[in-house]
């Protein structure tokens, strides 16, 4: 979630705000998050694809995020929907705010049990967090999707298709493969 979060991170500092980022290592994360110049501390590792292996991967990283947060002047914890944050969160007492836009992960009881507020765009449904226990006082929406935020400073380049050889008639798509 480094794209997502950036502007956020980068407008918090804007104000003001000191903020700790810790990022756990998956996928592309920490090379985008080198990439974007995001200072950061990785903690924890994607659980592979296993429920077991996810599960103790979250419990491991928010015993680590535990560790290294709890003598930290932490007075909110906000994220995109980490678990383990969550966990750190609640074992701690401390405030999180979660940003979500997946309603299906068994997982989400957790996170709408511990945040204090849970921001979805408003095309999400959000009476779909209410059977993982959020209350309607606790769920708010905004506008957009999150690619909103990511792509808000993106400026296309008007020579792509011509340097690509892409015919400007046709619709470019695009898709991460495995």
């Amino acid at each position: 979630q480094v794209l997502f979060l950036r502007p956020i991170i980068n407008e918090l500092r804007t104000r003001g705000y000191d903020v700790l980022t810790t990022i756990r290592d998956s996928t592309e994360t920490i090379p985008l998050a080198d990439k974007y110049g995001l200072k950061h501390i990785a903690i924890g590792y994607h659980g592979g694809q296993s429920s077991v292996g996810k599960t103790f991967a979250l419990v491991y990283r928010a015993a680590k995020l535990m560790r290294f947060v709890r003598h930290e002047a932490i007075s909110l914890a906000v994220s995109q929907g980490s678990y383990s944050q969550a966990l750190t969160a609640w074992w701690l007492h401390i405030p999180m705010i979660t940003l979500q836009d997946y309603e299906g992960h068994p997982a989400n009881h957790i996170l709408c049990r511990v945040a204090k507020k849970i921001l979805v765009p408003n095309v999400f449904c959000k009476a779909n967090l209410y059977d993982y226990g959020a209350s309607e006082d606790k769920v708010e929406s905004y506008g957009g999707m999150k690619e909103n935020v990511y792509l808000a400073e993106f400026k296309p380049e008007p020579s792509f298709l011509e340097k690509t050889g892409i015919p400007s008639d046709r619709i470019v798509i695009t898709e991460k493969i495995d």
